[in-house]
């Protein structure tokens, strides 16, 4: 009991020591505004080498209104002058591709399709308000349209329904899958290993022609 007490209050005072070492409660002096005017420009004045054909758009910190407003004014500016004609982010691979169907005249709502990104801080009004200007710029295009990628794998849901779509239409027979995948997500009764067994014996099978 001694050597429990002890280890606590060791705890306590490093924990102490290390959160009045770095401020405690205290607030730093904030950063003069007027440093970054030498570098920060208003959406009007933003242009870009016509040998770019990838432009990131980064953002300080996750949900943030401001940020999500900016780039999308970002984004139409790059898509009038720029001739920037795809977006993506990291979002569900299969449920951004959702997103992509949609603005091209696919089914579904806002509300539902904002909903397959994948992500908490991607289902908000101003998400809803971007993907509502690319459906609406895709309505009245006359040339190329618009697209709309997500570039994050952690979820397979959506991309093993696509998948499975497509084997039907060709009449591929799918039923093998459905020891492993149950309901879109992988069957956590087996193993890592398993799995990996399980995907590579497909990759395997797999005849890709070339067009």
């Amino acid at each position: 009991m001694k050597k429990k007490v002890l280890l606590i209050s060791a705890v306590v005072i490093v924990t102490i020591y290390v959160f009045t070492y770095f401020g405690g409660f205290t607030t730093s002096k904030s950063l003069d505004v007027n440093e970054f005017k030498a570098y920060a420009k208003s959406v009007d004045e933003i242009s870009t080498p016509q040998e770019y054909n990838i432009i990131a758009l980064g953002e300080a910190t996750h949900g943030n209104k401001k940020f999500q407003q900016l780039k999308l004014e970002v984004f139409k500016k790059l898509v009038d002058e720029h001739r920037v004609h795809s977006f993506a982010l990291e979002g569900d691979f299969g449920g951004c591709e959702e997103v992509n169907q949609y603005i091209h005249g696919g089914e579904g709502t806002l509300k539902e399709i904002v909903q397959k990104i994948g992500f908490q801080i991607y289902k908000t009004e101003e998400m809803m308000q971007l993907i509502e200007y690319m459906w609406g710029y895709n309505d009245d295009a006359e040339e190329e349209q618009l697209n709309f990628y997500g570039f994050d794998m952690q979820r397979i849901r959506y991309s093993f329904n696509a998948l499975k779509k497509e084997c039907i239409a060709e009449g591929v027979n799918l039923s093998f899958l459905d020891t492993f995948i149950i309901d879109g997500q992988w069957n956590q009764n087996y193993s890592y290993e398993e799995k990996k067994r399980f995907t590579d014996e497909i990759k395997k099978d797999i005849r890709i022609e070339r067009v």
